[in-house]
């Protein structure tokens, strides 16, 4: 009976981590910069897979920028990048940080800029998206 137990556990056990890479094959990383009006922007961006059909699938991917603009997207905890085809990306631009108390709560979490753009990620390319972003 154990002996039993033991060779079904031994069959299942690569087949679940198999599945598990699998999952993450159709992610690609994806980096870049945001600039907004020429200076690093203080940003978060969301991208979304489309099908075929113009309807979001799948789970989306997310990141913010660093102080120098730059951004990583993560498809979730521990997993970099985004779904491999054509996404639905929105950029969203915050006031920058200055001295405490200049903006309101509100103000400071409100976007000044909301963008869509179409691109593309593609596997064992080099994602890098540069965006240019003016009022």
């Amino acid at each position: 009976m154990v002996r039993t137990v033991c060779f079904i556990i031994l069959l299942i056990l690569p087949c679940g981590l198999a599945g598990c890479q699998q999952a993450t094959s159709n992610i690609a990383p994806v980096d870049g910069v945001i600039l907004f009006n020429g200076l690093p922007a203080r940003a978060s961006i969301t991208t979304q897979l489309v099908n075929e059909a113009g309807q979001m699938s799948g789970r989306p991917s997310i990141g913010d920028t660093q102080t120098d603009g730059s951004f990583s997207l993560q498809y979730g905890e521990q997993k970099p990048g985004a779904l491999i085809g054509p996404q639905l990306v929105t950029i969203s631009v915050y006031p920058h940080e200055r001295a405490e108390g200049e903006f309101g709560f509100n103000q400071r979490f409100r976007p000044v800029k909301v963008v869509k753009f179409s691109r593309t990620v593609v596997a064992g390319a080099n994602n890098h998206w540069k965006f240019f972003l003016t009022f």
